[in-house]
């Protein structure tokens, strides 16, 4: 005679919202005591000066072989003469 509805209660849906406030709020203090936010930065920081330096060694790297490239093939083009 009566139609049982299956679905989601008021009361589980209010209770699903305050646990996922609290660990909002637990995850938001970890995450200020560790100072993960301004490490993560620094990290970037440094990645980048990493980079740009390892940059500036390959360009003399490449000069480098560029020159010994030269010579070789000066000296294997007079030998063949």
């Amino acid at each position: 005679m009566f139609k049982k509805e299956s679905g989601i209660t008021l009361v589980a849906l209010i209770i699903t919202i305050i646990i996922l406030i609290i660990l909002a709020a637990v995850s938001i203090t970890a995450l200020m005591r560790t100072n993960l936010i301004e490490w993560s930065s620094s990290a970037a920081g440094n990645y980048l000066d990493a980079a740009s330096n390892e940059n500036g060694l390959m360009s003399q790297f490449e000069s480098r072989w560029t020159s010994i490239d030269a010579f070789l093939s000066s000296k294997l083009s007079g030998a063949g003469k």
